[in-house]
């Protein structure tokens, strides 16, 4: 056997490591620039896996923790910062063990990967959380059971977030004064309030087949911002589609199959019936959108609304369910002249209705069961023909004036009514509303009891003509278990002709024998 001389192998070392250099410096010199592939979604780094007990902490603007210190000093970090050899955290498992964010970068204009790493348990924070970055790509990573946000966006342009799973969070991703990234393939399901939520001052933003379950989309903002974003059907809620209009009238059933979640941008004179809108962040949402009919669907679970509603007027919502989310039906921000009429609203948590900043709309004839009716600084609406029960309540706030309520039924509340604003009137001026608990008398049998009922609150306010019923009426066989208001001689039942017009029928009573 030749055995190889000491001085030669080093010749062949020295020649390998030359061949090795130069094919190494001509791969990078014809590496391409940054974009999404398939190629960015299974990527892993082979030389190794990280499994830290503390955050990660990159703030470009100090020289204490910048990129390129973060790089020198840690195996888990490799990187120039430019567009072929961006900065490179992967395969890095962080437990926040409940507090701080487990990976937050700031004040960053470097190319940058987040990539298959899994940032869990962060308390009261978040995942990953990008304060004033642009150019990053976090992509395949696990930002899951994090007390806030799966991943946070602060003041962050130009970002592109794919193929990552943020589950069980508050937030899964959220985004907020950021404009043009992109969000494409995401698993955002099981969260407390949204899937993504893209909140104020938010421009432009980009999602395609993001995948939620159990949550949804929320947007918040004025026209312009809210407008301004693209969201295809190809996301998914509860595997059903989202749709997103702007700028669209007329649009009608054909424009929303297999709905899951319908989102209505500076859109008139369209009809949405018929659907269930469940399980989701907000079933319905219609900003700066006037004269739609939104009629006889079901929204129920959903974490925000079964129906939002934002600087629009002049619609109706008629013979809907809505039962079970956190608000049932949300008129926001300067929603006027809307009508809510015969619509099942039952069981949800913070509110039945409720009308902030919402002037001259009508409330009339829904079933509101274990839930509030309640005006926040809204004037002039009228709430008639409801019954309010199983411990529900109408509340007008301080700055809710001259509304009127009549003809409604209060039954079985521990207190049905209370108003702290100025110059509500709890009657018509010939007919209030029927109280269950009045203990008042009516003397001469014309079915308003003698006495006002007073109205708990501030405002000192009373129903000067609370209808009155002795008791002896026989209720015939086919009105049982409707709602009627006991009138004097008559009943007083509210139903419907059609699922838009209030029928008020009266019939007059037959004593007991």
């Amino acid at each position: 056997m030749k055995i190889m001389t000491k001085s030669k192998s080093k010749i062949l070392i020295l020649l390998t490591l030359v061949v090795s250099f130069l094919f190494f410096n001509i791969f990078i010199t014809n590496k391409q620039p940054l974009e999404f592939n398939e190629k960015d979604q299974v990527q892993i780094n082979q030389s190794g896996f990280w499994d830290l007990t503390g955050s990660i902490f990159i703030d470009d603007s100090d020289p204490n923790y910048n990129w390129s210190k973060t790089a020198s000093e840690n195996d888990w970090c490799s990187g120039s910062g430019s567009w072929a050899d961006p900065y490179v955290i992967e395969n890095v498992t962080i437990d926040g063990q409940g507090s701080g964010n487990c990976l937050s970068i700031e004040n960053s204009d470097a190319y940058f990967i987040i990539r298959n790493c899994s940032l869990n348990n962060s308390g009261s924070y978040s995942g990953i959380e990008l304060k004033y970055v642009d150019n990053g790509k976090i992509i395949n990573n696990t930002c899951s059971d994090n007390n806030i946000h799966g991943i946070n966006l602060r003041y962050s342009n130009n970002n592109n977030l794919s193929g990552n799973n943020a589950c069980n969070n508050s937030y899964g991703i959220y985004l907020s004064d950021s404009d043009n990234n992109m969000l494409s393939g995401n698993t955002a399901s099981n969260n407390d309030f949204a899937g993504i939520d893209l909140a104020w001052y938010c421009h432009n933003n980009m999602l395609s087949g993001n995948l939620m379950n159990f949550c949804g989309i929320s947007l918040s903002g004025y026209l312009a911002e809210v407008a301004s974003h693209i969201i295809d059907n190809t996301n998914l809620v509860n595997n059903k589609s989202v749709y997103y209009y702007v700028n669209e009238i007329g649009l009608g059933s054909k424009n929303f199959t297999n709905a899951g979640q319908i989102i209505l941008i500076n859109c008139n004179n369209s009809i949405i019936s018929g659907f269930n809108l469940s399980n989701c962040t907000t079933g319905i949402y219609l900003g700066y959108s006037n004269n739609n009919t939104i009629s006889r669907n079901t929204a129920k679970h959903n974490n925000k609304s079964g129906i939002h509603l934002e600087y629009s007027d002049g619609n109706t919502f008629s013979g809907n369910t809505v039962n079970n989310n956190s608000y049932g039906i949300l008129f926001y921000s300067y929603d006027d002249d809307n009508t809510i009429s015969g619509n099942n609203i039952s069981n949800n948590y913070n509110c039945g209705i409720a009308l902030v900043f919402s002037n001259k709309n009508t409330i009339s004839g829904n079933n509101a069961s274990n839930n509030f009716i309640e005006l926040l600084c809204s004037d002039e609406n009228t709430i008639l023909g409801n019954v309010i029960s199983n411990n529900s309540k109408l509340r007008l706030d301080s700055s809710s004036n001259n509304n009127k309520i009549f003809l409604n039924h209060f039954v079985n509340n521990e207190i049905g009514a209370e108003d702290n604003g100025i110059n509500n009137t709890w009657d018509n001026g010939t007919i209030g509303n029927y109280w269950d608990d009045y203990d008042g008398v009516d003397a001469n049998d014309d079915g308003i009891g003698d006495t006002p009922y007073i109205i708990s609150g501030t405002a000192g306010s009373q129903d000067n003509f609370p209808i009155w019923s002795d008791g002896d009426e026989e209720i015939p066989e086919d009105l049982d278990g409707l709602p009627i208001i006991s009138f004097g001689n008559y009943y007083l039942i509210f139903t419907f002709i059609t699922i838009t017009i209030l029928s008020l029928i009266i019939l007059e009573k037959q004593k007991k024998k």
